[in-house]
């Protein structure tokens, strides 16, 4: 079982876990919550958004999804590496 897309940095999960949040508050603040780039929550949000459409044969809106920062008094959760333990 792997946990990795092949060619890809991070575990599904993790991947799975910025889309989500990505779609509760925006790009801007999950990357400065979790330390990644503008670019690099991008392309996790847009490979996240193809892997969606290709599991449930569905046309998702990525681009309605993506909502800037601004104007938003959203809190959201901790970095997700904040809340793992190692062994765990």
């Amino acid at each position: 079982m792997t946990f990795m897309d092949a060619g890809r940095q991070y575990t599904r999960r993790y991947e799975e876990h910025i889309y989500q949040q990505v779609q509760l508050s925006s790009m801007e603040q999950v990357g400065r919550v979790e330390g990644l780039s503008f670019e690099r929550i991008e392309g996790i949000f847009k490979h996240q958004c193809a892997q969606k459409k290709t599991r449930d044969g569905q046309e998702s809106n990525a681009l309605g999804l993506m909502k800037s920062a601004s104007g938003k008094g959203i809190k959201t959760s901790p970095p997700l590496s904040a809340t793992l333990r190692p062994g765990n």
